[in-house]
């Protein structure tokens, strides 16, 4: 099954927002100051954990099993023996690296062009996403990737973008990343976030505030002003702010009807604004 982006262009930003909670005949609602922050525009999808050498024994001819020396989880070291095989010499290790497949038992019929023992180099790890087309053109060589896998989302990897190309109709994203400190399997899933552009210093619009008709409505002087508004980049929290009645220290009224929601989980670290 094809990976597909999750979030086709997504920007995470990063602000601190004071709010006030408050209930009125059509549910509960609350008033968030705006701040200033940071965005990062970025394109969102989920990696898996590739390696780049992986050997996987196989026979011309049908064979037997003699001995095997394996086990699948077992960690080996180049010159390791692996098998041996009825007819022919032990096999070794081409590398080092884990079992991941020992597919025959002592005794029984190897057959040929079947997969006998596999052993994946885990230092050579990196990560792989598909992306969507229509915003595979945004992605290219030396980008930074912002990484983090499920269950150690404290540790947060940074890696770049190595290379950018296709495969039977999908458009896939090759990234290096140092993979070294948390213990992977290949096949594993990650959160993933390419970073496009950088926006500094914006005025940050929160998401609920934001009605169909792209109207806010502001705090002032104990009055609600509903307010038009011209807005640029978002992702499920923020907008930036492009023209409008609308400023910093500005309070407006958010009603929690769902449409805030969680930042991704490979949001780029980005500090808010003193």
């Amino acid at each position: 099954m094809k990976k597909k982006t999750y979030i086709l262009i997504a920007i995470i930003s990063v602000a601190t927002v004071l709010g006030l909670v408050f209930k009125t005949g059509s549910g509960a609602k609350r008033t968030v100051e705006i701040k200033r922050g940071d965005l990062v525009e970025a394109v969102y999808a989920i990696g898996s954990v590739k390696a780049e050498r992986v050997f996987n024994l196989k026979m011309g001819v049908t064979s037997k099993m003699i001995e095997r020396y394996v086990r699948p989880g077992d960690q080996v070291k180049k010159g390791d023996k692996l098998v041996d095989l009825e007819g022919l010499k032990t096999i070794y290790a081409p590398f080092d690296g884990m079992i991941t497949t020992v597919a025959f038992e002592k005794g029984e019929l190897v057959f040929a062009q079947a997969v006998i023992v596999t052993v994946v180099d885990t230092s050579s790890y990196y990560i792989e996403i598909s992306v969507d087309e229509r915003n595979i053109p945004l992605i290219k060589a030396g980008q930074i990737v912002d990484i983090s896998f499920e269950g150690v989302r404290d540790q947060k990897i940074s890696g770049k973008v190595r290379s950018v190309y296709s495969n039977d109709g999908e458009f896939l994203v090759a990234i290096d990343a140092d993979l070294s400190k948390i213990s992977l399997l290949q096949g594993m899933t990650c959160d993933v976030a390419v970073r496009l552009e950088e926006h500094r210093n914006q005025i940050l619009i929160p998401l609920g505030a934001l009605d169909k008709d792209g109207r806010v409505k502001v705090m002032r002087d104990g009055r609600t002003k509903s307010v038009a508004l011209k807005v640029g980049a978002k992702n499920s929290q923020y907008l930036i702010l492009k023209e409008g009645d609308v400023f910093e220290h500005d309070e407006v009224v958010i009603e929690d009807n769902g449409k805030r929601g969680p930042a991704n989980a490979a949001d780029p670290a980005e500090g808010p604004r003193p």
